[in-house]
């Protein structure tokens, strides 16, 4: 059932998007988000210590368009939510909050603070996490709600496409032995069994675009002191949200007619570095946390020998440096869980 033919109110969202050093692509997901048809929303954008002008040109972009976004009003007016040392909101419109901060606080970190910002604000019903370099389709924030209301779900992701009329790259995984295949393996597998659903269970949720209700976010935060751990800081954060509410109870779904197109880019050798680090190291930290005995070590022996495989291929190929990184991954994910022993749990 779709939400074109449902009458119902409109619950306020707070779509969440960060910047860092990328106001060309953070300019076209808000072009997207204008054409939303869900009516009840707002935009909490954190600028993440960008050094390429970003703060400039998105605010410059924002005043331009004051029948999409609205005028510039009292940047504390009804909000009193702390923020991290250096971080302070600059511009506030009826319908867009940006919020600089002085430092680069991850994506943790940064997702941590707008969400602080974003419920300080009592109409808040959820958050709507949104990567800067994604677009979403119209109805994609219309979708989510609405499975979230009728199947009482409190994590709901977008299906993820390349692009329009490609068809899904990644739409949650199932259960936590997916993790083990490659995902257009498990994709096609899937949603080929389900043709025609509108949405389906998962046990993850893609992090790019991704609906939590108020009452998950709280909870979350009152039992760990923030909703994604800082110690992960890029990588992981959704599947150690998303495992740690499924042990709570909690009802995971995507919505598979709430399309998020997110493309795949080709990156240099020095930020394909930085993503192999997290990934090797973050992986080991995250299923040390919420996989139990014998099943993680089976998961540690598979992901250490496919990431030293990847290392290989690095190496022959002629990035050395990114083949360093997924060791020095491996290395301090490995160590990290050697000091905290088998009791080490993320915070």
């Amino acid at each position: 059932m779709s939400t074109e033919n449902q009458n119902c109110d409109w619950p306020k969202v707070a779509i969440i998007i960060l910047n860092w050093n990328g106001w060309r692509d953070t300019l076209e997901c808000l072009e997207s988000v204008e054409r939303l048809t869900y009516p009840n929303y707002e935009v909490i954008l954190l600028d993440n210590g960008s050094v390429d002008g970003s703060v400039k040109q998105i605010e410059e972009w924002v005043l331009e368009r004051p029948d999409r976004w609205g005028t510039p009003g009292d940047l504390l007016e009804g909000n009193e939510a702390p923020l991290p040392r250096g971080a302070r909101a600059i511009l506030r419109t009826g319908r867009l909050t940006v919020i600089r901060s002085e430092e680069n606080l991850g994506f943790a970190g940064g997702c941590n603070a707008a969400t602080w910002w974003a419920l300080a604000d009592p109409s808040v019903s959820y958050v709507y996490f949104l990567n800067n370099d994604a677009r979403v389709s119209p109805n994609a924030i219309s979708e989510v709600v609405f499975v979230a209301r009728t199947v009482g779900s409190d994590l709901v992701g977008s299906a993820i496409w390349e692009g329009p009329g490609t068809g899904p790259t990644f739409a949650g995984s199932e259960s936590v032995a997916e993790l083990l295949w490659p995902t257009p393996v498990r994709i096609a597998f899937r949603l080929e069994a389900k043709t025609g659903a509108t949405a389906i269970r998962v046990s993850m949720v893609p992090g790019s675009g991704m609906l939590l209700s108020r009452r998950l976010v709280h909870e979350r935060i009152a039992a760990t002191g923030h909703l994604f751990d800082p110690l992960l800081y890029l990588y992981g954060e959704e599947l150690d949200l998303c495992m740690w509410a499924l042990r709570r109870g909690y009802l995971a779904t995507v919505a598979l007619k709430s399309i998020v197109y997110h493309r795949s880019k080709i990156v240099n050798a020095e930020k394909m570095a930085r993503i192999q680090y997290y990934l090797a190291r973050n992986l080991l930290l995250v299923t040390g946390t919420h996989i139990s005995a014998p099943y993680k070590y089976g998961f540690y022996c598979w992901h250490i020998l496919f990431r030293l495989l990847l290392a290989f291929r690095w190496c022959i190929t002629g990035k050395p440096q990114v083949a360093i990184s997924v060791i020095r991954g491996l290395n301090d994910g490995i160590m990290t869980l050697a000091r905290r022993g088998s009791g080490y749990r993320l915070r």
